[in-house]
């Protein structure tokens, strides 16, 4: 197994066998496998990885839930969404997670809420005599509070690639459970994405998760409802990071605006993701058939003898053919006006297969 990278997108990916060939980057969709990527020197470090599920959905399998996709979203589906493309271009793939560990100390300032309740009482007089009134009203009181904390935390998940499309977020829904240590020859015949650096942003976010479980955790300590203006002053004392690999099979279509839309299965669960994306140019053709329908329901109206509408003198007749010839004509005009301008902006690409 050696390390490959994408010249488009600078991602990297370790990979072996014949699973190169014909191959587009995961990420950005380039020619990368067949002309776009440049072999590195360097064979693969098996120390890089500590854990990994493993495949438990064979690639047939993964091609029956691609066709099933297919099929269920055929009609009016762009020309590139087709069971060929979607059969060529699917291929395995182990994308990197970073599992993060943190021991932390923190000293906080910030405001609870707290339900409370007030009391009040209305008399009125009526010729039966004093009537008294009680009513409760419920609001929050916000109250300072302070404290320190000391926390631990397992497993915290972030993306150890830069990307952060809909696709590979919902890949971190994964169990623990089914991990076991790595070893190369579960990778196999696949692609391993190869982890970028804990970034900056990848930092953030992981402090993000710990900063919002601290305060759940404050709020459910004090039974309160609600906590703002929340301040801190934190100490890490441990920190251990891992990095697991999760399976999944990936391929991709394209609009016909150009744009990239990759459909993902699971490779533990087999379950799929994809967005069915519709064809513009049988959004134009539907546009199309409705403008006609209207402009045919507009003459019929017109040909009706008077007397075959309610209103014998015909003003009934008028505002009938008034409202018609707007909305099944005007509207539905500037409907297909701006379906074949959007077709003739958008479609301005080239199919890359």
């Amino acid at each position: 197994m050696r390390s490959y990278y994408c010249t488009a997108c600078q991602s990297t990916f370790q990979l072996t066998g014949d699973v190169q060939q014909g191959m587009n980057c995961l990420f950005c969709g380039h020619k990368a496998f067949s002309d776009g990527i440049s072999m590195a020197n360097q064979d693969m470090n098996s120390s890089d990885y500590e854990l990994i599920i493993p495949f438990e959905v064979d690639q047939s399998l993964a091609e029956e839930k691609i066709e099933q996709f297919i099929l269920r979203n055929k009609w009016f589906s762009p020309a590139d969404l087709g069971m060929k493309n979607g059969l060529k271009r699917l291929r395995p793939y182990f994308i990197p997670i970073w599992l993060t560990d943190v021991e932390i100390r923190m000293k906080w300032e910030a405001e609870l809420a707290f339900p409370a309740t007030t009391l009040s009482a209305i008399d009125t007089v009526d010729q039966t005599g004093v009537k008294r009134k009680e009513i409760s009203k419920t609001f929050l009181r916000w109250q300072e509070f302070g404290g320190e904390v000391q926390e631990s935390f397992e497993n915290l998940r972030e993306l150890a690639v830069d990307n952060d499309d809909d696709w590979l977020m919902e890949q971190l829904a994964f169990s623990l459970d089914d991990a076991v240590l790595f070893q190369p020859d579960l990778v196999q015949d696949s692609i391993v994405c190869q982890p970028h650096p804990l970034s900056p942003m990848n930092k953030l976010n992981i402090y993000k998760q710990i900063i919002n479980s601290i305060e759940e955790r404050i709020v459910e300590a004090s039974d309160a409802k609600s906590i703002k203006n929340f301040d801190y002053q934190s100490e890490t004392e441990k920190s251990n990071l891992t990095q697991l690999l999760i399976p999944l099979f990936a391929t991709h279509f394209y609009d016909a605006k150009g744009l990239r839309h990759v459909v993902v299965v699971n490779g533990r669960t087999g379950e799929l993701y994809g967005k069915a994306i519709r064809s513009m140019f049988w959004s134009v053709w539907l546009r199309l058939l409705l403008f006609i329908n209207g402009l045919g329901v507009l003459i019929l109206l017109n040909n009706l003898p008077q007397n075959a509408i309610l209103d014998p003198d015909g003003f009934t007749h008028f505002l009938l053919s008034c409202a018609v010839f707007v909305g099944f004509v005007i509207l539905p005009f500037f409907y297909l006006y701006s379906g074949v301008m959007a077709m003739f902006e958008h479609n301005k690409f080239e199919i890359r297969l």
